[in-house]
């Protein structure tokens, strides 16, 4: 027996609401035909209540029964709160908490030199003997490294290490639209030929998307050939 699915579809407009309809019940899924109806505004409200009823969007700012989720969202003003979007202005705007704002003033973002895998970032630190951070993927090249405090992430930068230097083409405090750019993912390819099966292939083909950071050790070392798992970070 198959299970029942539903969603809500909103347009900007129709032209023709019988026709729409007539043209979307005969698209087939696989699995049996879409039935579709004029959503009852009532029947929406209902479903969205029910759906987000207990949820916190923001602190202070709880959903009660009774009362939609879209609302209590657009009313919220508070600390973790968030305010929009409205028929005038689409955008959506959220209060950061004290907690996430403590956490990213004690946090550098470095933007490496070359790419390498986290594990060796997370090495690098350790060999130096900076044992207190916690160092963090941001995707691409860049890692977030969070300090005890903004005071001894601030001594650290004074120090000026070299190894720093080395590794990071930037090291500073992070700062309000800090994010990657590009982005680190794992590929897999399939049907290649043993006799190109070394690493210089391997960085030919992570320059098709963008760099090649590893070579997954099975890969490496030939224990697995199946297939060639890469990870690149994309341009």
């Amino acid at each position: 027996m198959l299970k029942m699915r539903f969603g809500f579809v909103r347009y900007r407009g129709i032209r023709d609401l019988q026709r729409l309809l007539a043209d979307v019940n005969r698209v087939e899924t696989g699995e049996g035909t879409l039935r579709t109806n004029k959503a009852r505004e009532r029947a929406v409200n209902r479903s969205i209540t029910k759906a987000y009823s207990g949820i916190t969007p923001g602190r202070g700012q709880r959903v009660e029964q009774g009362h939609r989720y879209i609302d209590t969202v657009k009313n919220a003003t508070t600390e973790g709160g968030i305010q929009g979007p409205t028929k005038s202005d689409p955008g959506v705007m959220f209060i950061p908490t004290t907690d996430n704002i403590q956490w990213l003033a004690r946090s550098a973002m470095g933007v490496l030199r070359n790419p390498a895998s986290m594990a060796s970032v997370h090495l690098l630190w350790v060999l130096h003997g900076v044992r207190e951070v916690e160092v963090s993927d941001m995707g691409g090249d860049r890692v977030l490294v969070s300090f005890p405090t903004s005071e001894s992430m601030q001594l650290f930068l004074q120090q000026n290490h070299d190894w720093i230097r080395l590794w990071f083409a930037s090291f500073s405090p992070w700062q309000e639209g800090d994010r990657a750019v590009n982005r680190r993912c794992w590929i897999q390819v399939r049907g290649l030929p043993l006799h190109v099966w070394c690493r210089e292939f391997f960085e030919f083909l992570g320059s098709l998307f963008g760099k090649l950071v590893s070579v997954h050790p099975l890969t490496e070392q030939r224990k697995s050939l199946g297939a060639a798992r890469l990870e690149i970070i994309t341009e």
